[in-house]
């Protein structure tokens, strides 16, 4: 035998060993999911079928839905998206793209009727953006400052590498919130997007800082501090209490309680007594509003004056700063999308040297999808839109560690002994599926609060008992009560010797006071770091939970199983996935023939490309 002939060998024999060990896990692991969902798990568990048979509950789902919608008969959007950069000699281009599919669902007929719809032609549902950036610009394009040519970091490369996905995402957004704005009889009461919701808004959180559209020209006026402090504080919902008055997020509901006002000052005394929160601790958060504390923001938002009286500061409406950067999303957004003008990403900034033109940069890209995804929020929440965002793939653990993990910690549920569990929630609720013959799909896990992405159970170092904490311990994001998360299969056949099945998928959607308010205020998690959090809670499958079986029931009626690639995923998602691949495809094709140009206008060519050329 060779030695190449060895070496084959020795990782073929290598190879299934490792397989053969991760099956034996993967089994032993199974065994404990049958175990943990027989004992106690099978509460949190809620399967369909067996409801939709019975006439009273579609008729029911049908009641609910024209109560929400005023209609039986629901337009749809889905939205998805691509990107990717191509490096020239002397440039990189960026590309970002998203499209919409949309159709019509009708409840009236049994079984519900569902048609795709094509857009009319003064329509534009394709929202893409080609973005050249001379090298010769990246430092700008990523942050940097004139100073700093001599200096590059790790931050540096990552951020350059991740331009393209931020443009995506900001077209993803701004379809979204584009077709919401559209007119009383145009707009989709049913928004889906490839993204999980909660992760957008985590995501894109940064700083005020690091932000450089500060200064930024908004008709008469320059963006400042205090209109970025503003927008980043909405959504506003007096009935779900967004913002909450938490320690992380304090002086973002005093921010909503001045605009909830209207000119009258916050009594900071009563506010303290209402959320319970400690009197100092609000006064400082007053101070920062007023630029009296340690980090105030300047120009204030607020003036503070004794006795406990916090007013909006003179000549300022906290209301109008808002429109004012939701305006500078509309504008920037319409220009690179719509206009397909890239000068909308480069701005005039002042510095020690003057004034120079530059590049937004990721921070500033973040800025504005936040800014677009807060409009998003608002926009649903008043023209009742169901918005619903799907992950196909994830790691995460939120359902079975953090999320079960705090609960069992606080007392909400029970302390059931737990084995060895898969390591990610999709492979531990395929393993489910595949192992317990009662589940039928579709079927899904009751619904928790998206702030679980972050509030976890963690050891603390002095005593070794588990606390509640976040993000270096007090950082929660997203806000509580404002999307509500749960995992969801919707293909599942068994047949003698063999099950199959697609995937598990994560679903997020927007909470809404009409529907959710219940879930609010039936468990608190309180700690010194993070002050009180009270999440949305559906703690079992016998709480009622309209909005989840009437987002399950569309998302069911949507996805019909026509492609074997994508089964048990809504088709209107992998419709949109082919236009947006398609519209990527295209400009691939044109990018790369636009080198051409460049080719003939040398500046920096390399000889060995000049001699290649030649041909001799």
């Amino acid at each position: 035998m060779s030695r190449i002939s060895e070496i084959y060998r020795g990782y073929r024999d290598a190879l299934r060993e490792s397989q053969a060990r991760y099956e034996e896990l993967y089994m032993a692991r199974v065994g404990a999911v049958r175990e943990f969902y027989r004992t106690w798990f099978h509460n949190l568990i809620i399967t369909y079928p067996g409801r939709w048979k019975k006439q009273v509950y579609i008729d029911r789902i049908r009641r609910d839905a024209e109560a929400f919608f005023g209609r039986r008969e629901i337009d749809f959007c889905a939205v998805d998206g691509s990107c990717f950069k191509d490096p020239f000699t002397d440039f990189m281009v960026f590309f970002g793209a998203s499209y919409g599919v949309k159709g019509r669902l009708s409840l009236t007929g049994s079984p519900p009727h569902l048609k795709y719809e094509r857009w009319s032609m003064d329509q534009d549902v394709s929202m893409v953006a080609y973005v050249p950036v001379p090298l010769a610009h990246i430092n700008e394009a990523i942050g940097g400052n004139p100073e700093d040519q001599f200096l590059i970091s790790e931050e540096d490369k990552i951020n350059l590498a991740n331009i393209h996905t931020k443009i995506m995402q900001l077209a993803e957004v701004y379809l979204a919130y584009h077709i919401a704005s559209a007119s009383t009889m145009e707009y989709p009461r049913l928004i889906i997007l490839d993204h999980s919701l909660s992760s957008i808004f985590s995501s894109v959180e940064r700083g005020t800082r690091t932000i450089g559209l500060i200064g930024y020209q908004l008709g008469q006026r320059r963006l400042n501090m205090r209109d970025v402090v503003v927008a980043l504080s909405r959504p506003y919902s007096r009935e779900l209490g967004v913002p909450s008055a938490k320690h992380f997020s304090l002086r973002r509901r005093l921010i909503a309680e001045l605009t909830w006002n209207k000119g009258r000052p916050v009594d900071l005394s009563e506010f303290s007594r209402r959320e319970n929160v400690d009197l100092a601790e609000v006064r400082r958060a007053a101070e920062a509003l007023a630029g009296l504390g340690k980090v105030a923001i300047n120009p204030p938002v607020a003036t503070f004056k004794a006795p406990d009286r916090l007013s909006v500061a003179g000549g300022f409406d906290p209301e109008l700063a808002w429109y004012d950067a939701l305006r500078l999303f509309e504008d920037i957004c319409y220009r690179l999308f719509l206009k397909k003008d890239q000068s909308a990403l480069i701005y005039t900034v002042r510095d020690k040297d003057g004034e120079r033109r530059r590049w937004m940069s990721p921070d500033d890209l973040d800025f504005l999808i936040a800014v677009g995804m807060r409009g998003l929020v608002e926009r649903c929440w008043a023209k009742r839109i169901l918005l619903v965002g799907i992950a196909k793939d994830s790691s995460t653990r939120f359902l079975s560690r953090h999320y079960l993990g705090v609960l069992r910690h606080v007392g909400a549920y029970p302390q059931v002994d737990v084995g060895l569990l898969p390591w990610t929630d999709r492979v531990f609720l395929e393993a489910l599926a595949q192992s317990e013959p009662t589940i039928a799909a579709p079927w899904g896990s009751v619904e928790f609060d998206g702030v679980f992405m972050t509030l976890h159970l963690e050891e603390d170092p002095y005593s070794g008992k588990p606390e509640v904490r976040g993000m270096r311990g007090w950082v929660v994001l997203p806000p509580e009560r404002l999307f509500l998360r749960s995992l969801a299969q919707f293909y599942l056949v068994r047949k003698p010797g063999t099950t199959r099945m697609g995937h598990v998928i994560f679903v997020d959607r927007l909470a809404y006071p009409q529907f959710d308010g219940k879930a609010f205020g039936t468990v608190e998690i309180k700690n010194r770091e993070l002050g009180t959090i009270k999440p949305l809670v559906y703690l079992n499958n016998e709480v009622g939970n309209q909005m989840q079986e009437l987002m399950m029931f569309f998302l069911d009626v949507l996805t019909r199983n026509l492609y074997p690639e994508v089964i048990g995923y809504p088709d209107p998602l992998h419709k949109a996935d082919w236009g947006a691949k398609t519209l990527e495809r295209r400009a691939r094709d044109l990018i790369r023939s636009s080198e051409m140009a460049f080719r003939i206008r040398p500046i920096s060519r390399l000889l060995r490309t000049t001699r290649d050329e030649a041909g001799r």
